[in-house]
């Protein structure tokens, strides 16, 4: 986190910059070097970096057992004490954000297209472009108004809830306000765990989230179980308490799991889900437990356990089949990078979705297909390959489960249509995107 940050000195009357290049192996009153003293200078003597920095700064360490930042050249350390370093101001910060730092950004960003168009105006009207005499030499000039051009407004497609119910979205937004699904699923066996040791009313946040997907059409039971994570477990690592807790619901055999931790950024989440999702093959739900637990929070759960389970929330109206024409599959295609603090190794991640079924393929059931791929490479590797002799590949196997769950005719359940939704490429990459098809 800390190679090539910059710091300065703050035990010099001038400071002094310097990039950490790492730290040193042994802590300040353990690490020894060869010193030459101007009194006797053919007999060097071993000292410690705590003790030369008493001996020539007159500054004691408070923290003699940290190690010393690094900021020499490979083969020629120069070893400073933490404490005596403090980070320049101003650097760019290259790293993964936190979950909480991300929202902000997000947040910080965010402008509504009004707020966007009084930015640009009052930038035009503050530098006065107008006036600079270098573009007046140039015969430039700056019209103060935004250009305006010609558009049309296209009306969205309707969206079906259940009981009969039709709906135009407005500005892009919907509700699910006295709505109910399209079409809910069923969850007879479910449980709760929660990690989280201040929850100490799971069995109300369950009760509360079987209310508000009942009445938004979904048929679910009372939990079978509320397991809270002993304190003791706490202790452990994250894989260690997740194998413990499922250890406790084996004989439960729940379809669907619904885990409460202790914030966004909990370190369960990763090992939660791989138990779930690799290892035993079930269902599963996340939440942090909110301020303020109301409907709206239920609902936005309850939308995303429908879903998983196999059901519809409000899928496009059939006019949006209509208007295709034929049987159509979509796609969606896209590549996860490793992280800048990754290993350079670190594989990137290719995924590919495609609906499953016609005409209910616009209803947000979609099929999914992962692999890895060479790290940083945009194109997506497998998703045509021959096994064996056979074609093969993850678009194959996606039209394949397409067929099988189409029902009716079969020019329905062979797509006489393909769309594909593709996400991270660069405009010089589309003609190679479209070579590889």
């Amino acid at each position: 986190m800390l190679k090539k940050v910059k710091v300065k000195t703050t035990h010099l009357r001038v400071s002094r910059t310097h990039t950490i290049s790492g730290f040193s192996p042994l802590a300040c009153k353990d690490l020894k070097f060869l010193r030459q003293s101007w009194q006797y200078p053919e007999e060097p003597k071993q000292v410690s970096v705590a003790n030369y920095y008493w001996e020539v700064y007159k500054h004691r360490l408070k923290y003699p057992n940290a190690p010393a930042l690094d900021v020499g050249r490979k083969g020629k350390p120069i070893y400073i004490p933490l404490e005596l370093c403090k980070i320049v101001e101003g650097q760019w910060y290259t790293k993964p954000l936190s979950q909480i730092q991300h929202e902000k950004q997000i947040d910080f960003g965010r402008q509504s297209p009004q707020d966007r168009r009084a930015v640009c105006e009052s930038a035009i009207a503050n530098n006065k472009y107008d006036s600079d005499e270098l573009f007046q030499e140039f015969g430039l000039s700056f019209n103060p108004q935004l250009a305006k051009v010609s558009a049309r407004l296209l009306e969205p497609p309707s969206l079906l809830f259940g009981g009969g119910r039709k709906e135009n979205p407005r500005e892009g937004r919907w509700n699910f306000n006295n709505k109910i699904f399209m079409k809910g699923c069923e969850i007879p066996n479910w449980v709760v765990v929660v990690f989280d040791c201040r929850c100490h009313d799971a069995h109300d946040i369950a009760q509360s989230l079987v209310r508000a997907c009942n009445k938004r059409g979904m048929r679910v039971s009372d939990p079978k179980a509320v397991e809270k994570e002993p304190q003791k477990n706490q202790c452990f690592p994250p894989d260690e308490r997740v194998r413990r807790m499922f250890h406790f619901l084996a004989h439960h055999r729940p379809m669907f799991i619904l885990a409460v931790l202790p914030d966004k950024d909990s370190e369960i989440y990763v090992p939660f889900k791989k138990m779930c999702e690799v290892t035993i093959g079930v269902a599963s739900q996340c939440m942090v437990k909110p301020r303020q637990l109301n409907d709206q929070y239920l609902g936005n759960l309850a939308l995303k356990i429908n879903l998983k389970l196999g059901g519809y929330n409000s899928p496009l109206s059939l006019e949006m089949a209509d208007f295709l024409g034929t049987s159509t599959i979509i796609f969606g295609m896209d590549v996860s990078h490793p992280g800048s603090l990754g290993d350079v190794d670190s594989p990137s991640i290719a995924a590919v979705v495609a609906s499953k079924e016609w005409p209910n393929n616009i209803s947000g059931l979609y099929s999914a297909r992962v692999r890895t791929q060479p790290s940083k490479m945009e194109m997506i590797e497998g998703l045509y390959e021959e096994l064996d002799g056979q074609p093969g590949g993850m678009v194959k196997d996606l039209l394949i489960e397409f067929y099988n769950r189409c029902s009716g005719p079969e020019n329905l359940r062979k797509p006489q249509q393909v769309i594909i939704y593709r996400d991270g490429i660069s405009e010089s990459q589309f003609q190679q995107c479209l070579d590889l098809r």
